[in-house]
């Protein structure tokens, strides 16, 4: 078999288990609208995902260093010694994790929940609960996320996606039995924890198995770490602004229109995240294999395959508009009930967003492939910037349809124009400098 043949084979297997596990995660999606929104209400739901956005904060912890771990171990260069590699950057993961489990716990302590949300009917205790069952959620999760990066890393997505899908639908399987056992808020949330705890759990599981993540702690360099730490630091940049960027909606809704907007925000939030999602399940797993294809000059492989990724996601942001335009409120009603639709304001604007992230998606996976990194960070911190300095005054308004208004500007006008400009000029390079 060719090596293109074998490169587009394991492509293709990632792609195919890519798919059941996006499946999973909108069952997952589903789930946690339907079965927990009646049960709580839509003050406490919002309450409840404002904290969850803490778990995503707290994944800037790694430092960069998963998707560092991801572009070396796809990198031909790094077969020679990944057990090195990937036994430094477990490490560097490890005290990662526990640094900024003590970091937020300190901030926990400095500015609780109550101090900063607006008015709400649940007690300063409850919230102080329900945000260290988020921070040490969030710390699990860093500590595992070493397993996730190297079958990533290793081109085999394929195992990376089945361990997820499955610690997913098996986390689902336990809280809708922990559901009629206490519905009430505390213990529900200790249950829903299991739905970010289980996916990384399985791929560490399954990439040890494997035999792709050896862990040989005589073998950690600490230059290693150094070096992976310097790569990983440049992502962790553009990883903060994008973090920022997509996850600030439910403080900023929170803050300043009330928690019970939240809900309303978040449905419509999750909706539109199936675009992200299943684009993602074509665009992520070039990630790993555009950078062999780079290492190796292979510009022809490298632009049929981009071409292809662009027609796949602008026709799935097509289908994915119209079935907001058209059914989106139906679905909404069948979730939740009628008192939580959402306005035609907010759903024109996540249609807006949902193209720009159509289109930003396939870009930032060429570039940072080629490790191309410089002009992601600028443009990164100037789009969170645009965003903020949008999305604040605007949601006085407009209240949660501010938000992925803001996201749909600072995306076109910034962000998408420097980004095409250097994929441009990458595929120029390439092609001046490939062999004859």
């Amino acid at each position: 078999m060719s090596e293109q043949s074998t490169r587009e084979r394991k492509l293709a297997s990632a792609v195919l288990f890519g798919i059941v596990n996006r499946c999973a995660s909108i069952i997952q999606h589903g789930f946690v609208v339907a079965a927990i929104v009646p049960y709580l209400g839509a003050e406490v739901y919002g309450i409840w995902t404002t904290a969850n956005a803490m778990v995503a904060w707290m994944a800037l912890g790694n430092f960069g260093l998963g998707l560092a771990l991801i572009t070396e171990l796809s990198n031909q260069n790094a077969a020679a010694d990944r057990t090195r590699l990937i036994t430094s950057t477990f490490v560097s993961l490890t005290a990662a994790s526990l640094l900024m489990f003590a970091l937020a716990y300190g901030l926990v302590q400095l500015f609780p929940m109550e101090t900063w949300m607006a008015e709400t009917s649940l007690a300063p205790a409850e919230l102080h609960q329900l945000s260290l069952i988020a921070i040490f959620t969030a710390a699990l999760v860093l500590f595992l996320s070493i397993g996730h990066a190297t079958l990533q890393g290793s081109q085999r997505g394929d195992l990376s996606a089945r361990a997820a899908s499955t610690g997913i639908l098996v986390s689902i399987c336990l809280n809708f039995a922990h559901l009629f056992w206490s519905p009430s808020l505390l213990p529900l949330a200790l249950s829903l924890s299991l739905l970010f705890l289980l996916p990384p759990l399985f791929q560490c599981a399954v990439a040890m198995r494997s035999g792709y993540l050896t862990l040989q702690l005589h073998r950690f360099s600490l230059q290693t770490a150094f070096a992976s730490l310097k790569l990983g630091l440049q992502f962790l940049w553009v990883s903060s602004c994008n973090l920022v960027f997509h996850q600030s909606g439910n403080v900023i809704v929170a803050s300043i229109a009330g928690p019970i907007y939240v809900t309303s925000y978040d449905i419509m939030a999750r909706l539109s995240m199936t675009n992200q999602a299943l684009i993602g399940t074509f665009v992520w797993p070039l990630w790993p294999s555009l950078g062999d294809a780079f290492a190796k000059r292979d510009l022809p492989w490298i632009r049929k395959i981009t071409k292809l990724s662009f027609k796949i996601a602008l026709s799935i942001w097509a289908v994915v508009s119209l079935g907001l335009i058209f059914a989106g409120l139906g679905i909404v009603t069948w979730f939740v009930g009628d008192d939580f639709q959402p306005t035609g304001l907010l759903v024109g604007a996540c249609i807006a967003q949902m193209l720009m992230m159509t289109v930003y998606m396939p870009l930032q996976a060429i570039l940072s492939a080629a490790k191309i990194l410089r002009p992601q960070m600028i443009s990164a911190g100037l789009q969170v910037l645009a965003f903020l300095a949008i999305a604040i005054p605007l949601c006085h308004y407009w209240q949660a349809a501010a938000i992925p208004f803001a996201q749909a500007m600072a995306l076109g006008v910034i962000t998408l124009p420097v980004l095409y400009y250097y994929t441009q000029r990458l595929f120029q390079t390439h092609a001046t400098e490939s062999p004859a």
